[in-house]
């Protein structure tokens, strides 16, 4: 290695010799089990000083000083910042010696097969918190660009909601990286030293054929032997006794180091054991407690409660949900409460009381991370009780769950402040489904200086209600009717909407109307002011040529959003339309698109990699799809009746003056222009 490298990179098996706050905590972990004789794929460590340098040349510092004080300053806008902060890693060009000094410690790694790239911050498998699952780790890397590529993602896998609420709140914003040989095993899994619930010293082993992420990622039938059982016998297939031998002797040597008791990932390759990761047993205090948690308490609690699958639910919240209920409460607004409570079936009376008297709504939706339940407060000690075993903690006695309230509204809908200050209102019937979609029409308003403006007034010949006994929303035909938005409420929401845009930027505020009180729902941030008014053509600004694809029926796009939970920042463009793939094939291949369709289903969110521009008959300005699309800038516009002026194949141009339309050589010839018209 040339005088540069010793600094910026260090071999696994001299990691011990350097501080976690150099090499990172799993790559000195790992150096202390090389240096007492037990067996470590060879491998490096590519020091937190590398990625200080690369910050420092590539700007990828500032940027990140940015984005977390952009944080700071507006909370609800996390998901988005982090999300634009990874990107920005992934994506900069890393400076000519770092491609080369990785270049030089992954070739000979690479020539005896494929190497992993694993995650090492300073503080990742400390005595405090492991970290566990945290951060990336990239297996299979079968070349240089491999490698240097899963760089990226390991080092913008600090920016996460994960990190976050693993790290109290904080973000660290050093780490190094393992870049090691990556064994094939015959039998993967982890080691306890000691048991971690008795304290009993006695090695347990978890284990699975092939791989080992089954068992650490807790989604695999793993196997669980005590390996004092099973000491110089045959009798489990998958643990020969070579293997038992070798995980006592590695048990053995590791209880001797200081720091422990451990618990280590280990694979064997038929012939010999690899030890890949150490880290203490950390606590399971945090699992044996009682307690709960609301939105208007100290963040600090809920960081430190074990929560299971839960944890993951919360750390969606920590996107952006918490953050403007946070507000909500203290602006003294109305929103949904939602709880977590980590407790054991005798402490069930007492939590129930505890939280019946934090509700003013009866109607509970009860999740324990991977099963939800909806129950009526007068039932929810015996669904609790019932759904234990579906989150059960690290003390098997201890569950976790999280409680929200379902609104039975009487009104739902969408608000913003347009660039004219007044605020376009569009509202639906309570309960009614598919209104992020745009599948039922919106009731639109216009709150200005003059008072309450209709904007347009459609017909509805469907109601729904909920029913207390399903504890869902029933949607039956009926006549037609109107809804009406009074002055006074009108007001109210207007004067909300106004505050959460001068906290957040550009928001779009999704609410309901219970009891004659507002709750807030959600809230999107737009990038750009909204400079549409509610009765124009223009959807998404901009300008788009392209050849007609028409729509007829997209209901099959609101089954795809449904199936796929497709929303503002859930959106996979993986997800396409096996339907439009099929049906424009050629087109997609060889023209521009644009769709043409009825109204705007969220679902037509999976196929916009593919479109240049929509045209809709019908689009509500606040709409899910209307957002995602003027955040992406594509072009959309509203023309009544579409689809009978249009044919597939017709070669369009749309943009702030409205649409024109050249026909196929099949529908005949010459163009025509048409004004949106919503």
């Amino acid at each position: 290695m040339n005088p540069i490298s010793s600094r910026y990179a260090v071999p696994l098996s001299l990691c011990a010799e350097h501080s976690p706050e150099v090499v990172g905590g799993k790559a000195h972990n790992l150096g202390r089990l090389s240096a007492v004789g037990l067996s470590v794929p060879a491998g490096w460590s590519l020091t937190v000083d590398l990625w200080r340098a690369v910050q420092e040349e590539t700007g990828l510092g500032s940027e990140i000083g940015r984005s977390l004080s952009a944080i700071q300053d507006n909370p609800v806008q996390t998901g988005v910042i982090l999300r634009g902060l990874r990107d920005h890693i992934l994506t900069a060009p890393l400076p000519d010696w770092v491609e080369t000094l990785v270049a030089s410690i992954s070739e000979e790694l690479l020539a005896a097969g494929p190497v992993i790239v694993r995650s090492s911050a300073p503080h990742e498998d400390g005595e405090i918190r492991s970290q566990a699952g945290i951060y990336e780790s990239v297996p299979g890397n079968r070349n240089t660009q491999d490698v240097l590529t899963s760089i990226r993602a390991v080092w913008a896998s600090l920016f996460t909601e994960r990190a976050l609420f693993y790290n109290g709140g904080q973000l660290p914003t050093s780490m190094a990286v393992i870049v090691q040989r990556d064994i094939k095993p015959h039998v993967a899994g982890v080691m306890f030293t000691c048991d971690p619930l008795t304290g009993a010293r006695e090695p347990i082993v978890q284990f699975e054929r092939a791989s080992a992420n089954a068992v650490t990622s807790g989604r695999g039938a793993c196997r669980e032997i005590r390996l004092r059982d099973l000491s110089g016998v045959a009798g489990e297939e998958d643990v020969p006794p070579l293997l038992t031998d070798a995980l006592l002797r590695s048990a053995s040597i590791a209880e001797r180091l200081p720091g422990g008791p451990w618990d280590i990932e280990w694979v064997w390759d038929g012939d010999r054991l690899f030890l890949l990761q150490a880290r203490r047993i950390t606590s399971t205090e945090a699992a044996r407690i009682t307690s709960t948690w609301a939105f208007e308490e100290e963040l600090s609690r809920i960081y430190k409660l074990d929560l299971g699958k839960c944890g993951d639910r919360l750390i969606k919240e920590l996107r952006k949900k918490i953050w403007f209920r946070l507000f909500c409460l203290r602006k003294g607004l109305c929103t949904f409460r939602t709880i977590y409570v980590v407790y054991r079936r005798s402490d069930l009376p007492a939590i129930v009381k505890d939280i019946s008297s934090q509700l003013s709504i009866p109607y509970l939706r009860v999740s324990w991370g991977d099963r939800t339940q909806r129950v009526h407060l007068s039932k929810l000690e015996l669904a609790l009780a019932q759904g234990m075993d579906c989150n059960r903690l690290a003390d098997p006695a201890y569950a976790a769950a999280e409680i929200s309230e379902i609104v039975p509204s009487d009104m739902i809908g969408f608000s913003t402040v347009l660039g004219d200050d007044s605020i376009v209102i569009e509202a639906y019937p309570g309960g009614a489904k598919g209104t992020k979609s745009g599948r039922w029409p919106a009731t639109v308003y216009s709150y200005g200086r003059l008072g309450l403006e209709t904007i347009d007034r459609p017909e509805y010949d469907q109601r729904a209600f909920f029913d207390s006994e399903t504890m869902d929303w029933v949607t039956v035909d009926c006549e037609r009717y109107t809804i009406d938005l009074d002055e006074k409420l009108a007001e109210r929401v207007a004067q909300v909407t106004r505050q959460f845009c001068d906290a957040f930027g550009e928001v779009r505020l999704e609410w309901y109307i219970y009891n004659q009180e507002i709750y807030i729902k959600d809230l999107t941030v737009e990038n750009q002011p909204l400079q549409c008014v509610p009765q124009a053509a223009t959807v998404s600004p901009g300008v788009a040529s392209g050849y007609a694809v028409c729509l007829d029926d997209i209901s099959e796009y609101d089954e795809l959003a449904e199936r796929f939970m497709i929303s503002v920042r859930h959106l996979d463009d993986g997800v396409a339309s096996s339907e439009l793939v099929a049906q424009t094939h050629d087109l997609c291949q060889q023209k521009p698109i644009i769709v043409v369709a009825e109204y705007p289903s969220i679902g037509l969110a999976s196929i916009i990699q593919y479109v240049h521009g929509f045209v809709f008959e019908r689009c509500p300005l606040l709409c899910h799809l209307a957002i995602i699309l003027r955040e992406r800038g594509i072009p959309a516009i509203v023309v009544a009746n579409a689809r009978s002026r249009i044919s597939t194949g017709d070669s369009l141009q749309i943009g702030p003056d409205g649409l024109s339309v050249m026909p196929s050589l099949m529908t005949g010839t010459g163009g025509r222009s048409e004004e949106g018209v919503q």
